[in-house]
């Protein structure tokens, strides 16, 4: 006999969802993380200016909608450590076994129960098994040459550390332009001695627009939320924007193209890429339209030309992911 009705591995968005699911269902329920805390990938990556890169009137869980009426959110794009807050919330950490890395999971046909062993060897049995592990549950360690007998600090976006990193007066070197790499540059740049940035291939990056929101927009949020979920339900990419109903060849002019690359990058985030035109990421003159637009902002933040062509992507706008930069 199993001694709990289910396990889930995990205790990030999908996790939290699934063990207030299981709970409300009557059903005896046990979660194991390996991380010390809730949060799933918003406790590991606690890099400096780590943030969702959604909205917080999107960024969110629907089920409980008393406990939604409690919450405000103080920014456009919420801080890892308010998402952490935020889903500290449900009264479910008694569910959840927390520095418990599940190493194997193995299910008996003949028993139909599931044994889930973790590293300390300690095994558990349940019926159902619900791994909520998400997509980036395993960082990929850096395999660069003399890394580990390196001698100087070294720190991993993906594995950042719980202790506050000084970085004052100090060389700084950044691998990668990904998502993690476009938060902390503008970040570290203002206080490091020097920054050096290793760049594979550019990225395009949008603005952010963050900013607060004041007691007025929190209402505004929680008064439209249901008419907010419904336009992200019927998004492709689950964010609360509408198509435009434009396309480039459909608008007469470069001045009036470029009025509206403009005012979808005034309003930040998705909104450039998918309430601008509709024809971005189907036709290639309009996608080559939005990713010149894209390189004219770079040309006109970096000073340097040379450094402004390195950071140009040539590639089509969309192939790889865009990031948005938060202080634009």
């Amino acid at each position: 006999m199993a001694e709990c009705d289910a396990i889930l591995l995990g205790a990030g968005f999908s996790g939290i969802r699934c063990l207030w699911e299981l709970e409300q269902l009557g059903l005896t329920v046990k979660c194991f993380d390996a991380a010390p805390d809730v949060g799933g990938t918003c406790y590991w990556n606690r890099y400096p200016e780590s943030r969702t890169d959604g909205e917080a009137w999107v960024y969110l869980l629907k089920f409980a909608p008393e406990l939604m009426e409690e919450w405000d959110f103080h920014e456009r794009y919420p801080s890892r450590d308010e998402i952490q807050q935020y889903l500290d919330r449900y009264n479910l950490r008694k569910h959840i076994e927390f520095a418990a890395r599940v190493v194997a999971a193995r299910y008996s046909d003949r028993e139909k129960v599931w044994t889930i062993t973790t590293v300390d060897g300690l095994t558990t049995t349940c019926r159902y098994f619900l791994p909520a592990t998400g997509i980036l549950s395993i960082p990929r360690e850096p395999n660069f040459p003399g890394l580990k007998s390196y001698t100087g600090e070294w720190y991993q976006a993906s594995k950042w550390p719980a202790h506050k990193v000084h970085f004052h007066g100090k060389r700084i070197a950044i691998v990668g332009t990904g998502s993690a790499g476009v938060h902390l540059i503008p970040k570290l740049a203002p206080v490091g001695k020097k920054l050096t940035v290793f760049q594979r291939s550019p990225n395009y990056v949008l603005s952010g627009r963050n900013h607060a929101i004041d007691g007025y927009q929190a209402v505004d949020i929680k008064k439209n939320h249901y008419m907010t979920w419904e336009l992200a339900t019927m998004n492709l990419a689950g964010h609360a924007c509408k198509a435009s109903g434009k396309t480039v060849k459909g608008v007469t002019g470069p001045v009036k193209i470029r009025r509206i690359f403009d005012r979808g990058w005034a309003r930040g985030c998705f909104k450039f890429q998918m309430e601008t035109f509709d024809d971005i990421f189907m036709d290639p003159e309009s996608n080559e339209q939005a990713a010149d637009f894209i390189r004219q902002k770079i040309r006109a933040i970096a000073q340097d030309p040379g450094k402004a062509e390195l950071l140009c992507p040539k590639y089509r706008f969309g192939a790889k992911r865009p990031f948005w930069a938060f202080l634009l």
